[in-house]
């Protein structure tokens, strides 16, 4: 009778330590078809982990959970199992921390699965110990050096293109007659924004000198530039006029067209800066992106039986862009969902 006594006491002290299990997660939840479904719960050092799976759905193959992995997060997998259709395993928990349950359908299909994770205390102590997971952004930026191409400031000046220059055109005869042209070659210059041009035709060479003395198309546009905002100057065409002139006709065209000009051959030419019965006048253009930087200004006598000297000057409004590389430093922010056990 006493040795049953003692029996019982040792039985009922064995009863009292021994710690009830605690649901973590008891659900019947669907893997979508070629994904898989993560499980997350906090566990504590000495716990036991009771897990329980089941397919409910009537397709149950060998394969239907390719995979299950219990691990810790980012840490070692405690449990590893293929070609599971149901099962249950206990797992020992060494370490206090974060773990996971991941479930991988690689069926096409949908599969319905009942899942229960308990956890068994070690002591009493632990009983309290709260195993949800919950979630936080954490951010990261990472900073580096890049190669960038930064402007130093722009320069915007007049270049002659073209210098004063007076040439003699022949006599016009009748439709037929070719030595009554001249051709001016302009080669305009990187980064042009407007370039110009004077035409003047005059009785005789020595108009033409008196001309040039009174009148420069690039001094002028320099002094422009200089005494007004850019917004007037965008507006401004110099105002030309001299004595003792002729008329003739002015005729702008793309380089490839010079011999047939002077051939008295049609050609494809350029409505701006082009002009019959000119006598003095200074032509304004608006150079274009991707236009031919080779062109050429066709004068031509139309004075019966006269010689006529021609004045021509060219010159360019350049806004030069000077650039440096540099090193930049930038940076780059990341988002990522971080879990953390509640309190």
């Amino acid at each position: 009778m006493r040795y049953l006594s003692i029996f019982s006491i040792l039985f009922f002290c064995s009863a009292l330590t021994a710690q009830s299990p605690i649901t973590i997660n008891k659900s019947t939840i669907k893997i979508g078809g070629v994904s898989n479904e993560f499980i997350y719960f906090g566990a504590k050092a000495g716990d036991e982990i009771n897990i329980s799976i089941k397919i409910t759905d009537k397709k149950n193959r060998p394969d239907d959970i390719k995979e299950v992995i219990l691990g810790i997060y980012e840490g070692d997998d405690l449990w590893k199992e293929e070609a599971l259709v149901n099962t249950k395993k206990k797992i020992s928990i060494d370490e206090t921390g974060i773990y996971f349950l991941k479930l991988r359908n690689s069926s096409i299909w949908g599969r319905m699965v009942e899942l229960s994770i308990n956890r068994t205390p070690a002591k009493a102590d632990t009983t309290n110990f709260n195993h949800i997971v919950k979630w936080r952004l954490e951010y990261d930026t990472t900073f580096y050096t890049v190669k960038d191409t930064v402007s130093l400031g722009k320069d915007t000046f007049v270049k002659e293109i073209v210098p004063i220059t007076i040439k003699r055109i022949g006599k016009y005869q009748n439709t037929k007659t070719t030595d009554n042209r001249v051709v001016y070659s302009v080669f305009i210059p990187e980064n042009t924004v407007y370039w110009y041009y004077k035409v003047a035709n005059f009785f005789s060479d020595s108009y033409n000198v008196e001309d040039a003395e009174g009148f420069n198309l690039a001094e002028d546009l320099e002094a422009n530039l200089n005494g007004m905002t850019w917004d007037d100057f965008k507006k401004y065409t110099p105002s030309y006029k001299t004595k003792y002139t002729m008329r003739g006709d002015v005729v702008r065209f793309n380089f490839a067209y010079q011999s047939s000009f002077l051939q008295n051959k049609d050609i494809k030419i350029y409505n701006t800066g082009s002009a019959t019965k000119v006598k003095h006048k200074v032509f304004k253009i608006r150079h274009m992106n991707g236009e031919s930087r080779n062109q050429c200004i066709g004068i031509a006598n139309k004075q019966p039986g006269v010689y006529v000297f021609n004045n021509f000057q060219a010159a360019a409004v350049v806004i030069d862009e000077k650039f440096e590389v540099v090193d930049v430093e930038k940076y780059r922010t990341r988002s990522k969902k971080v879990p953390y056990l509640a309190e």
